[in-house]
């Protein structure tokens, strides 16, 4: 017996085309691309090597701190100024992660702001 599955192949350069577009189209504005749930099930380290070499990239988004963690050391010291934001909440037993060089958005006021490159 198999099993039906859907396969997505994501073309390189298809990617970058369609980033180019969506930074032309905003003005040519800093974009923070989200590679959270491994890129959407794309490959999030792969997403984010390219990214980093792109024009406008503002930073990389995620979800979880383990997310940004995983990101930050396969991207190595070459990236290293990449802003990586997480975008949930965190706990002080996770917030040791912070350490990694990853922002925190939070939630204060009603809206939301970046609270840096490092929260340690």
């Amino acid at each position: 017996m198999f099993e039906l599955r859907a396969v997505s192949r994501i073309h390189e350069q298809a990617f970058l085309e369609n980033y180019r577009s969506i930074y032309a189209l905003g003005g040519q504005r800093g974009i923070i691309a989200m590679v959270k749930a491994d890129a959407y099930g794309h490959g999030a380290e792969w997403a984010s090597r390219i990214l980093c070499s792109q024009k406008g990239l503002a930073g990389l988004g995620v979800a979880t701190v383990e997310e940004g963690i995983e990101i930050r050391k396969s991207l190595g010291d070459r990236h290293f100024r990449v802003p990586i934001i997480v975008f949930s909440g965190s706990t002080p037993w996770i917030a040791g992660g912070f350490g990694q060089s990853l922002g925190q958005v939070f939630e204060k006021y009603g809206f939301e702001a970046y609270a840096g490159s490092r929260l340690d």
